[in-house]
């Protein structure tokens, strides 16, 4: 693809496009089940695509749906395209989101130096499974309360590199004193490899009234099932992905009501990106990644 007539970021978004494209027909042709997610989201409704200066796609899965994702992707992904599976990698894991889909002839540098798990690796899609949570107060509390607990652990193994409070640091620390072989990721992973095995086995199994970020994803965002199923077909550059029946009152529980209001200018810029090689085949050829306002409308919302 020729990058040369657009800006760095939107060549990238167009990069990230393409990867989306990829995973949709995977998806169509082995009936499994996705959708737009936060950021891409709201950009399908707000601009019948990217937000302007969005630098990533993310999309949810339902977790039956996501593991044989996982089983047929590495089979049919095109060969410039890899699954990037969090508990097949050594070193610097990502326990925020466990699958990306990557680009393996781009180079990112990213805008934030701790975020170590995509430095210096490609362009990507990131992929969040979904699970059940409990309706009843009771169980519900639980589900946070291990949530709660998985965030913490993920932001004591990320500490050592980051800007997190000294207690996170402290933590880290010790860890890598008492494990220096396994390192600070020893308890993240325990702790995953355990609701694997135990919280995961039931979801969906029923038909639960609430869905959210997995029990292994950073965040903690619950949505009402009858918002998200069933799938919509939804307008997104041009193409028509899939998208939650609802996708206003999921937006509102990702942005509060006044979602469709853009923030003020100083705050339209890429937010994880900060260098890009578009692609390493062709040299070095890095570039920053900067949001140009050429000042073209677009669609505020769609009808």
């Amino acid at each position: 693809m020729d990058h040369t007539a657009q800006s760095t970021l939107r060549a990238v978004q167009l990069v990230q496009l393409g990867i989306l494209r990829i995973i949709d027909r995977i998806c169509l042709e082995n009936g499994i089940r996705y959708w737009l997610d936060g950021g891409t989201l709201l950009g399908a409704v707000r601009h019948r695509g990217f937000i302007p200066w969005d630098d990533d796609i993310d999309i949810a899965m339902p977790r039956p749906d996501y593991e044989r994702f996982l089983r047929i992707a590495p089979t049919v992904l095109p060969s410039h395209l890899q699954l990037e599976d969090s508990d097949q990698i050594d070193g610097h894991a990502c326990y925020a989101v466990p699958c990306k889909i990557r680009d393996v002839h781009s180079k990112i540098t990213e805008a934030h130096p701790e975020s170590m798990a995509d430095q210096g690796k490609g362009l990507f899609v990131d992929i969040l499974p979904i699970d059940a949570f409990h309706a009843r107060p009771m169980g519900f509390r639980i589900d946070m309360a291990l949530k709660w607990l998985y965030r913490n652990l993920s932001k004591i193994n990320d500490a050592k590199d980051s800007s997190l409070p000294w207690t996170y640091k402290f933590a880290n620390r010790c860890l890598e004193v008492l494990h220096p072989l396994a390192g600070a990721g020893t308890p993240i992973k325990m702790y995953r490899s355990i609701l694997r095995r135990t919280r995961l086995n039931r979801v969906f199994r029923g038909s639960s009234p609430l869905v959210g970020y997995g029990f292994d994803v950073h965040w903690t965002r619950v949505f009402k099932a009858t918002d998200i199923f069933p799938l919509q077909r939804m307008d997104f550059e041009g193409l028509q992905f899939l998208a939650p029946r609802r996708p206003d009152n999921v937006l509102q529980v990702f942005y509060g009501a006044d979602y469709l209001t853009p923030p003020p200018a100083m705050l339209r810029c890429p937010k994880h990106l900060f260098l890009v090689n578009l692609d390493t085949r062709l040299g070095n050829n890095v570039r920053k990644v900067e949001y140009v306002d050429y000042g073209i409308e677009r669609p505020t919302r769609l009808t």
